[in-house]
């Protein structure tokens, strides 16, 4: 995931620089995406080998599931003219 990632802001920064095209819309897609690909692929790559920081990004997974689980699940107020 992490790759594809890397791999989509390098091609954003070839098609801005080289083949001009939106050339500061390229630039800031390359500059978000090369170094959260980068980050990202080295954080994943590291992990099996830390057993914390696999279950440190295993909680943080299932707390992110339970809080959307949450907001999808909470009541909305309807107000009736009646």
């Amino acid at each position: 995931m992490f790759i594809v990632m890397l791999l989509i802001g390098l091609i954003a920064l070839f098609t801005g620089f080289v083949l001009q095209i939106e050339k500061d819309l390229m630039l800031g897609i390359s500059c978000g995406f090369i170094p959260t690909g980068i980050g990202g692929w080295l954080i994943y790559s590291r992990a099996p080998r830390n057993k914390q920081m696999l279950r440190n990004i295993e909680m943080e997974i299932d707390e992110r599931n339970q809080y959307i689980g949450y907001r999808a699940a909470y009541p909305i107020k309807c107000f009736s003219p009646i």
